[in-house]
């Protein structure tokens, strides 16, 4: 079917051809240390979810790659420069259930120019982690516009029942 959000071709849900893929030494490889070097090892409830991920990847693996790949691993980390609040690792988790549900948040933004909580109705777009925070862009209800918020700058995000859509092209603007 063609999935007009992302401009492009999709396999049913239904379709049962969805085949666990063989990798390559080099491939596996390089997925695994992707997967090991990610920011996403900073928050604390995916560190677990990552390691879970890469351990059922190397399983049918020959035992000379789960060595190697396992070496790899265990000689490398990430030092991230931020070190994230409880709230912004709520926030992101949130953001990231929402982007892939498809669903709207309610945010309350900090640090509005009027000096108080600004309530808003965000519908996010995308994601984004730089050395020091995560960015969400969006289009705002309140704002009527898309903007990016610092997640630092998100007191508060719910995921709401509502669907929205990513408007056509999007992703071609960035």
């Amino acid at each position: 079917y063609y999935d007009d959000d992302t401009a492009c071709y999709r396999l049913s849900e239904c379709n049962d051809l969805a085949v666990t893929p063989r990798f390559e030494a080099n491939e596996l490889t390089t997925l695994i240390a992707a997967v090991h070097f990610s920011v996403l090892q900073g928050l604390p409830n995916y560190r677990g979810l990552l390691r879970q991920s890469t351990a059922k990847l190397l399983a049918r693996s020959p035992q000379d790659v789960r060595h190697s790949v396992s070496r790899l691993v265990d000689s490398c980390s990430v030092r991230t420069l931020a070190n994230y609040p409880d709230q912004t690792v709520q926030v992101v988790h949130h953001v990231l259930q929402a982007i892939r549900q498809r669903r709207a948040l309610r945010v309350t933004l900090l640090g509005s120019s009027r000096h108080e909580p600004l309530d808003t109705r965000l519908a996010p777009y995308e994601m984004a982690a730089t050395s020091e925070t995560w960015e969400v862009t969006g289009r705002s209800s309140y704002h009527h516009e898309i903007r990016t918020f610092d997640s630092r700058d998100i007191e508060k995000a719910e995921i709401t029942s509502e669907i929205y859509a990513i408007p056509r092209g999007f992703r071609n603007r960035h």
